[in-house]
């Protein structure tokens, strides 16, 4: 205890006083009351002083405890305990300063005293002054040289120096006080490493390998250092020597396995990979652990395709050892959707959304697929077993709405659509999703809440060509704030200036504003774009209508209805 340690240094306080003022920036002690004989009385006084500065040390309550030793330090300034007590207190009070100067006292009043020392060093460390913190130390080991938590302290300094030698020469020291310990043979590869010495490394690694063998941490470390070193055989021979002993060890079976794929020896790494998926020994993570390793491997860029099948083998085998685990159906979906296996990705997505209903991804990639295909029957009825169990996902929410109104029901799109506007995600997402919401609530009818939700559109992205496009597209057909709709539509095209459909709404804006020329304009360059549906075409023969061409009007208009013959109300203009 700090406490009983404070109580025997007390017994070597000197009898000189003086008084000090105790100030941020450490000063001398102030002499102007000074006796040459400290009385009984007062050498009583300053010990309760101390023993209670310390017990209030001990009780956290610092400030506390630099009063009480600030008097104590008064009537005897020059007792090293005291000093050193009061260097303790600053030092968690954070005043390094003061912490220093009595700090320093301690030491010069009792320079043999290894504690005192160390404080010193702590501080100096503390302040960045790793030299002298060092210069502490190893003034202590000069009177402690068989001291090896010491010798520690030192070589740890010297480390932080980047004195990799000397600290190397200082855990000799360590090792033969103490004989051979791996942790310090440890320390000495480190520095080597730090120093660039892979030869010094690699020869303490294989010190270590002898006297611990079954350190699978520094056995992988070796057996790297020798793959970097061009020596893939002495790696080989270590992790087939290793794997005799501990045979499911995976990080050494894929260390094994990597070597021998390496070298294209494909059928002993498809071997070994797949008896450790086929394990009891090995637990499921460390299985999908190496299964993901060969996936990143084989898609990588120009790997050799015989990892393709490595790949199916492994998740083949870890399927049939596991036909329960929701993980091991999502990364055979992973597969096969490289493969372009969509419907059996599917399939497997599907088997682990149903034994973990939880994974909010499985869920996202299986209605994505979905949603690819447009079976958006299948979208809603996913999405509705989804927000069971995953309710807050944005995502999931916004594609049950856009699944409606693919469907061309609005009504039901509003409500998963305004859900999802609500909940957490990427700003430019949720921009999508107003947008998206404004789009529902403009089919139903709703032309303010349509607006308001266009506005929030913008605002969370002006940078969103899609929401100015079709907040434009709506102003023109409520024939309101033209001059705004102009404005986002040019702006739309600014960013995509090739896109058919914002054409035709630059076009329509115009037309709604009566500059028909522009609108013709805009209009035939969108449908020279792209093949014009049937509302592109019918706006361009409305256009024509104004330009008083009847001709051109009425050959857009019928082409609009042969598009869609739903459009009934066309035939009174193609015949009038």
């Amino acid at each position: 205890m700090k406490k009983s340690l404070y109580l025997l240094i007390l017994s070597f306080a000197l009898t000189y006083c003086s008084t000090a003022q105790h100030l941020t920036e450490p000063v001398q002690p102030d002499t102007t009351i000074q006796q040459d004989v400290t009385t009984r009385s007062d050498s009583l006084q300053a010990r309760s002083e101390y023993i209670r500065g310390i017990t209030e040390f001990e009780l956290k309550s610092y400030k506390s405890a630099m009063n009480h030793l600030t008097k104590a330090y008064v009537i005897l300034p020059n007792d090293p305990a005291i000093n050193y007590a009061l260097a303790d207190t600053y030092l968690k009070l954070d005043d390094m300063a003061n912490a220093e100067y009595y700090s320093k006292q301690s030491v010069k009043l009792e320079p043999e005293n290894k504690w005192y020392r160390l404080k010193l060093a702590q501080i100096n460390q503390a302040n960045g002054d790793l030299k002298n913190a060092e210069a502490q130390l190893q003034k202590i080991l000069k009177l402690n040289p068989n001291d090896s938590d010491l010798l520690q302290h030192v070589a740890n300094m010297q480390k932080q120096q980047d004195h990799y030698d000397a600290a190397n020469q200082t855990l000799d020291r360590i090792l033969k006080l103490n004989g051979d310990d791996p942790q310090i043979y440890y320390q000495k590869f480190l520095n080597f490493n730090k120093l660039g010495k892979p030869d010094s490394a690699v020869a303490v690694l294989e010190h270590i390998h002898m006297l611990d063998p079954d350190n699978m941490a520094a056995i992988q470390t070796l057996g790297e250092y020798y793959e970097n070193m061009g020596k893939p055989k002495k790696a080989e021979n270590l992790f087939r020597s290793a794997l005799k002993d501990s045979p499911n060890e995976p990080e050494l079976v894929l260390h094994l396995a990597q070597l021998y794929l390496n070298e294209a020896r494909w059928d002993s790494a498809g071997s070994l990979l797949q008896k450790v998926i086929e394990s009891q020994d090995v637990n499921t993570s460390q299985k999908q652990d190496v299964i993901n390793q060969i996936l990143q491997q084989s898609q990588k860029k120009g790997h050799p395709a015989v990892l393709d099948s490595l790949s199916g083998r492994l998740i083949n085998a870890f399927l049939n050892a596991n036909p329960d685990n929701a993980t091991a159906h999502a990364m055979a979906a992973h597969y096969l959707l490289t493969k372009g296996n969509t419907d059996q990705a599917i399939t497997e997505l599907q088997t682990s959304a149903e034994l973990d209903s939880t994974n909010e991804m499985v869920w996202q990639q299986l209605i994505q697929l979905q949603f690819s295909r447009q079976d958006y029957r299948q979208v809603i009825e996913t999405g509705k077993k989804a927000v069971k169990s995953t309710p807050d996902n944005a995502f999931i929410q916004f594609a049950v709405g856009s699944a409606y109104m693919s469907q061309g029901n609005a009504q039901q799109a509003v409500p998963w659509l305004k859900k999802a506007s609500t909940l957490p995600s990427r700003r430019s997402f949720k921009s999508i999703i107003f947008g998206a919401l404004a789009d529902a609530y403009s089919s139903t009818g709703d032309s303010t809440k349509a607006d308001s939700s266009y506005s929030q559109e913008i605002d969370i992205d002006q940078t969103n060509d899609n929401a100015l496009n079709n907040y434009a597209y709506f102003l023109a057909r409520q024939g309101k704030r033209l001059d705004d709709a102009r404005i986002m539509a040019l702006k739309a095209l600014s960013i995509a200036p090739n896109s058919s459909a914002y054409l035709d709404t630059a076009g329509w804006v115009y037309f709604k504003l009566g500059k028909y020329d522009k609108a013709r304009d805009y209009i035939l360059k969108s449908v020279k774009n792209s093949t014009p549906d049937a509302e592109v075409m019918e706006h361009l023969g409305d256009v024509y209508q104004k330009l008083n061409d009847m001709d051109n009007a009425r050959y857009w208009w019928k082409k609009a209805f042969e598009k869609d013959s739903t459009r009934t109300y066309l035939k009174d203009k193609i015949t009038d």
